[in-house]
């Protein structure tokens, strides 16, 4: 995948190294079997938790089992979710979830029993931004030059807000104006971060919750 580097080492690092060590024999090593992938929408958690999944099978020969409707299964009843988390093919097995709206989740979610490794999947760095501005429509009409100066106006974004700045520029594009309502601000980014900060508050454990804390306060948020 393009950019999202730090994410990726991290997953590597927590997860599939762990997997990979355990599956040489060092009974020692414990890798965990419930890892939860959260963040705003349109950052790409689906894709790497699809991607996660494969480089589990195929690194360290271990099966992996993506849920994607973490959220509707949590909104709809709590205790699907707990039930899901503690089912005994869940020992043959690792369990990849992700979530927009962990604050949803229930606490035991965050508590022993519950998600073992938790990964915050950031708004898209440079180079995914750039990426993903590139490959619409209207980013493709724009000069080198031009795109660096969006994907720096746009640092923060999600790829939802990112959508949504180019619902406005589906057709000529002049960059002036477009800069212009890069800087306006992405609101749903924005309005998720908020809400994330919240939840780290009155989080007890902030340790479960590092690196979301870490991009908080990069941004000074928190």
């Amino acid at each position: 995948m393009i950019g999202m580097y730090p994410v990726v080492h991290r997953l590597r690092t927590t997860v599939v190294a762990p997997w990979t060590i355990f599956g040489l024999g060092d009974t020692a090593s414990r890798p965990p079997r419930r890892v939860l992938l959260y963040g705003i929408d349109g950052c790409g958690a689906h894709f790497i938790a699809g991607r996660l999944a494969a480089e589990l099978s195929e690194a360290a020969s271990i099966d992996a089992v993506v849920v994607d409707d973490t959220d509707t299964i949590a909104q709809r009843n709590p205790a699907e979710l707990l039930t899901i988390l503690t089912a005994p093919a869940i020992d043959e097995v690792v369990l990849v979830a992700v979530s927009h709206a962990p604050w949803d989740l229930p606490p035991e979610a965050f508590s022993d029993g519950g998600f073992e490794r938790f990964v915050f999947v950031p708004p898209p760095d440079w180079d995914a931004r750039r990426f993903r501005i590139w490959e619409t429509a209207w980013g493709r009409e724009l000069s080198t030059a031009e795109l660096d100066h969006v994907v720096v106006a746009t640092e923060g974004w999600a790829g939802c807000d990112i959508a949504r700045l180019g619902e406005r520029f589906n057709s000529a594009v002049d960059i002036g104006e477009l800069v212009s309502a890069a800087r306006e601000g992405a609101p749903e980014s924005a309005a998720w971060l908020d809400r994330a900060r919240t939840m780290v508050s009155e989080f007890g454990d902030r340790g479960r919750l590092d690196d979301l804390v870490g991009y908080l306060q990069r941004y000074r948020l928190l």
